[in-house]
């Protein structure tokens, strides 16, 4: 909101260099235009739709990335970049191959021979014993989960969300869920992060209760782990680094 966004602007001002985890703070061209000093701006990861990155090149901003690779200048295994699809469990090819490793055969009846095979969307909501969310947040995807798929879920259904929160209509998640219209649904992911003290999604000894249906959430911190967060700090030191130095900056998109 304005007040919200006014202390921000008030937060980053003074700053020449500012760094970001990944996009959890949006710089539109709005608040980049009230930032008069900065002139470097990082980030970890590799998600840039939250960044107005036109506005940016405009105001000589250099915006650059710390995708986990690791630094260039020290020995070290260095990380996979997941740009390529190399650790990406949901790709399907990659699925359909660690599905046959663990047991699970094609459907006999379809014409291929693919363990996994895609679905229209009324179909998968109302035969899939387990949903589980992976898209990114945009205006396209936002409410792409809403009243319609939630009411066509099972009673023994499970939604788990592990993406954005926004992607599911949150007061059409908690109405079904208030009213025990499916088994459980597990997420990490909110409207607002951290989750407000005040959040329903809080509550002790409501959900699984009465005719409720199940809710588990934690955190969202899934992709924290020390060999990660040394990777984008030591990517993030270089890069600052050579910025000082005034040399080529690395990862940089503007």
């Amino acid at each position: 909101n304005d007040a919200e966004a006014t202390r921000l602007v008030e937060r980053l001002q003074p700053f020449d260099v500012i760094s970001s985890v990944r996009e959890r703070t949006a710089f539109p061209g709005s608040l980049l235009a009230q930032l008069p000093n900065l002139k470097l701006l990082l980030a970890t990861g590799t998600q840039w739709e939250r960044f107005d990155l036109e506005t940016a090149r405009q105001r000589g901003i250099a915006l650059v990335s710390a995708p986990g690779l690791g630094r260039t200048d020290s020995p070290g295994p260095r990380r996979p970049n997941i740009k390529n699809g190399g650790v990406h469990s949901t790709t399907q090819d990659k699925a359909d191959q660690m599905a046959l490793q663990v047991g699970l055969s094609p459907d006999d009846g379809l014409e291929n021979t693919k363990v996994f095979r895609a679905a229209e969307k009324e179909e998968l909501f109302s035969s899939a014993d387990v949903v589980s969310v992976h898209c990114v947040l945009s205006g396209r995807s936002r409410g792409i989960i809403g009243r319609r798929e939630l009411d066509a879920m099972k009673p023994s259904s499970l939604l788990v969300n592990t993406s954005r929160g926004p992607l599911i209509d949150q007061p059409a998640l908690r109405d079904t869920l208030e009213r025990g219209h499916i088994q459980g649904c597990a997420m990490d992911v909110f409207d607002i992060e951290p989750l407000p003290r005040d959040s329903p999604w809080r509550k002790r000894d409501y959900w699984g209760q009465d005719g409720r249906s199940n809710v588990l959430v934690t955190p969202h911190m899934g992709y924290v782990d020390t060999g990660l967060m040394n990777t984008w700090y030591g990517e993030t030191a270089e890069n600052v680094e050579r910025w000082l130095d005034g040399k080529e900056l690395l990862h940089r998109l503007v």
